[in-house]
């Protein structure tokens, strides 16, 4: 388990890097490895909030017209 090669506080900052989750998805479908247990639920959490966080500013940023010049 390459987590537990880090310090304490390293982990939680690990735990929220989506990249990690691609990583690891990646690795499993490629050679069946996970990095851990049950990692596929929050992943997919992690990777859906994501997805709702950047789709609401990027909705957002285009419903005020961000950045356009008149």
């Amino acid at each position: 388990n390459t987590m537990s090669m880090l310090p304490p506080w390293m982990k939680w900052i690990a735990w929220g890097n989506p990249f990690y989750y691609l990583v690891n998805g990646i690795r499993h479908a490629m050679i069946g490895y996970t990095d851990g247990a049950n990692l596929l639920p929050i992943g997919v959490a992690v990777t859906l909030g994501l997805m709702v966080v950047m789709g609401v500013t990027v909705w957002r940023l285009f419903s005020v017209g961000y950045g356009l010049r008149e």
